[in-house]
């Protein structure tokens, strides 16, 4: 990820922070601070060794003040550990691979820097799906680090013709067959942090064999379930084994993706032959949409205030008893221009005071449009609905 324009100081900071810890561990050789280029370069043992700073920077920016200690010396451990960086065009380019990442931490500093002249270098990006890109990434020996536009302009490559490179470098690390979880369900084998990236490998999941579309979650980066549309056993064990292995570590992506064609997609209301089977795998999706929320609903907010909303409704979640998670909304009670997050259920009140919960199916038609240029969907509200209006949605 690439720092943002305008926010120089900070990244001085945490490179001139790196170097003091440095200094402090007992290094004696110059250790030089490289800003235009975004690394800290020193020599340990006669051997150059480089602290890239682009992922360094995406913590640090999003970390409060008092953990920015342990970031520095976190990322001042791997010169002292022997990083060597990638040194010519052949070895760059047997290195590069996809690396999965999260939409929200894109539009997480998006907003958080939004008046500060918005994104630079950053790579366009493979979407897939509304939640995830694959960035491109170089496997250094003991870390990962996010390639930038400079990065890509320095190797004479263009962002098409890296990744490229990368599914390629991806699919030769990619032999080891998949683990049977149970018939009709597999977990990937790899556990090397870049097993969701390989959904930018088709062919891996069609080669299953699996009946119907090719089904998965990414519970985390060393971990995705897959199963298929026409697996009543695999789809009616996917919520329960992906929720499991939310536990293990920090969550990358539970929401359920389809493989539609060559195009990974989220689960919808198009997916009616999934819910039939096992209605509990598109309540995936609403936990994705809580963890989106979580991340973001701090910097959408302001962001929606400073649009003229007066009211932000807060995204809630309910799960009792096992059952599957889902979210919730309450809707304005007061004709203010409000924005109002997608959820599963909508709460109103009638003008008794009575609560009246809506799908969000029959709540849409009360709903004002969405809310462009805000990411997860938000969607406008300006007046309260009357009794009457709620009684015909409930009656639909």
């Amino acid at each position: 990820m690439e720092p943002m324009a305008g926010s120089a100081a900070v990244l001085e900071e945490l490179a001139h922070a790196i170097a003091d810890h440095l200094r402090a561990r007992g290094v004696t050789t110059p250790v030089v601070v490289d800003l235009p280029e975004q690394r800290v370069r020193v020599q340990v043992a006669g051997e150059k060794r480089e602290i890239f700073l682009g992922n360094a920077y995406k913590e640090y920016a999003q970390a409060a003040p008092a953990d920015r200690a342990a970031i520095v010396a976190k990322y001042a451990r791997l010169a002292e550990g022997g990083v060597v960086p990638a040194t010519s065009a052949a070895d760059w380019t047997t290195r590069v691979l996809p690396k999965l990442s999260k939409r929200s931490e894109r539009e997480l500093l998006a907003l958080r820097y939004a008046g500060q002249g918005g994104v630079e270098g950053l790579t366009r990006g493979h979407e897939l799906g509304e939640s995830l890109v694959l960035e491109l990434a170089l496997d250094e020996p003991e870390s990962v680090r996010v390639l930038t536009a400079s990065d890509l302009e320095h190797a004479r490559l263009t962002e098409d013709a890296a990744f490229a490179l990368a599914t390629t470098n991806l699919a030769r690390r990619s032999a080891e067959p998949w683990r049977v979880v149970r018939p009709g369900l597999y977990l990937s084998p790899w556990e090397d942090y870049f097993d969701g990236a390989r959904l930018a490998l088709p062919h891996l999941f069609r080669a299953l064999g699996l009946r119907g579309d090719p089904i998965v979650t990414i519970p985390n980066r060393c971990a995705v379930l897959v199963t298929g549309s026409d697996e009543p056993a695999g789809l009616g064990d996917l919520y329960a084994a992906t929720r499991a292995l939310l536990e293990t570590e920090r969550p990358l992506h539970p929401g359920g993706l389809r493989l539609d064609g060559d195009r990974w997609r989220a689960l919808g209301d198009e997916d009616i032959d999934l819910v039939r089977v096992a209605p509990e795998v598109l309540f995936l999706s609403s936990l994705q949409d809580a963890l989106d929320h979580e991340v973001l609903a701090p910097e959408l907010g302001p962001a929606l205030a400073a649009r003229g909303f007066g009211h932000v409704a807060e995204l809630q979640t309910i799960e009792r008893d096992g059952a599957p998670l889902f979210t919730v909304v309450a809707y304005p009670p007061c004709d203010v221009r409000s924005a109002l997050p997608r959820a599963d259920l909508v709460m109103f009140q009638t003008a008794g005071g009575e609560q009246v919960a809506l799908s969000w199916h029959k709540a849409v038609a009360l709903v004002g449009p969405r809310i462009d240029g805000v990411w997860p969907a938000y969607f406008e509200a300006t007046r309260v609905p009357t009794d009457l209006e709620l009684a015909a949605a409930q009656a639909r």
